[in-house]
This record gives C-alpha cells, sequence and structure tokens, in this order.
C-alpha cells in the first residue's frame, strides 16, 4: 500500500534548519524557538490545515525569518517480510472511527 501526503514545516532562511517548537515568554514580548536539522523531528501540520490559517502561519514564518515549506512525502506499507500491507476495508475503517470517537467522548476503555 502507498500513502502520500503533504505536510508544511517551518525552515530557517539562514542556515537550514527546521522548527521543532516554539513559546512565548512569560511577561515578556518575547518567545523561545527550538530547532532542529531532522525533518522527522521538526513540527508540521497536513497542507489542508495550513490553507485553512494560511495567513496566521505565513506571518509567524515571517515573525521568524522563516520559510514555509511543503513537504511532499509517499509511503510503502510492507510487512517486515516485505509484502505489501493491504489497504483497510470500508468496515475496518469504519470501526476504527467509531473506535477513536468512543475514546475521545469516554475516555477510553
Amino acid at each position: 500500500m502507498n500513502i502520500k501526503e503533504k505536510i508544511v514545516v517551518l525552515r530557517n532562511t539562514e542556515d537550514g534548519s527546521f522548527l521543532k517548537s516554539f513559546k512565548n515568554r512569560d511577561g515578556a514580548l518575547a518567545y523561545n524557538v527550538e530547532l532542529t536539522d531532522s525533518i522527522q523531528l521538526a513540527s508540521f501540520l497536513p497542507e489542508e490545515f495550513y490553507n485553512m490559517q494560511k495567513d496566521k502561519i505565513d506571518n509567524l514564518a515571517e515573525t521568524f525569518g522563516y520559510d514555509v515549506v511543503v513537504i511532499e512525502a509517499s509511503y510503502d506499507l510492507k510487512f517486515i517480510d516485505g509484502e505489501s500491507v493491504p489497504e483497510l476495508t470500508k468496515e475496518q475503517k469504519v470501526k476504527s472511527m467509531v473506535n477513536g470517537m468512543f475514546e475521545q467522548v469516554f475516555g477510553g476503555e
């Protein structure tokens, strides 16, 4: 099974590092930023969520001096023996969604 997705990260224009986290400093008009060279550790959001809040994310990137970068990722899911993982059936997807909603409402099992 092949899964493709587009995610958005913020990349430092000076050294190419990625935004890992940021936090406002209490009592000051300042913030703390944590960067990473590992794209796997970077903070990200799916492209569709970026599009919903594009202006805010673009302003944040400009404030930090970062570029908004879209990562196009493709994943091939295979079992350890190399066999391709089959896609879930409609019934499996519905069951998973219902279980997830149940856990959110009732706090788990």
